[in-house]
């Protein structure tokens, strides 16, 4: 939604969020409190099923001879840096058999500057405007 606001500035919007760029920073904060607080038990195998998927993702393009369209993937670098971030605070951290190393509310303070450092970056990173109005226009056209 946030790149969106720069990508598709001038698109007519039915509906305006409110809070412009409040709102999405507070949501990937949040996604990543309730990541960490699931503990690391459980994260440790998401986070192996997402390699998992990347690395199919990866053999599947390797053998793919017809498809040439680019993946786009280093704007989302962004995105593994908060999955990488959240992996080793989680393994770290004090939920679901972490190590416990990182003190209580400091935990909480680093997933918050790790969220807006990647939001940031998120936004820095994002699709050049004119590769999403593209994406835009094929996804909306009747």
């Amino acid at each position: 939604m946030a790149a969106l606001r720069y990508q598709a500035a001038d698109r007519e919007r039915p509906y305006k969020a409110p809070l412009g760029m409040i709102l999405p920073a507070v949501s990937l904060i949040l996604v990543g409190y309730a990541v960490y607080w699931t503990g690391w038990d459980t994260n440790s195998i998401v986070f192996l099923v997402a390699l998992g998927g990347l690395a199919l993702l990866a053999i599947s393009r390797l053998y793919d001879r017809e498809n040439n369209e680019p993946l786009l993937a280093g704007h989302t670098n962004w995105f593994w840096l908060f999955a990488a971030g959240i992996a080793a605070m989680s393994w770290l951290g004090n939920y679901g058999n972490g190590m416990g190393l990182i003190p209580p509310d400091v935990d909480l303070a680093m997933i918050a500057a790790l969220s807006l450092t990647c939001f940031w970056l998120g936004l820095r990173w994002r699709l050049p405007d004119n590769t999403a109005q593209r994406f835009i226009e094929d996804g909306f056209s009747a």
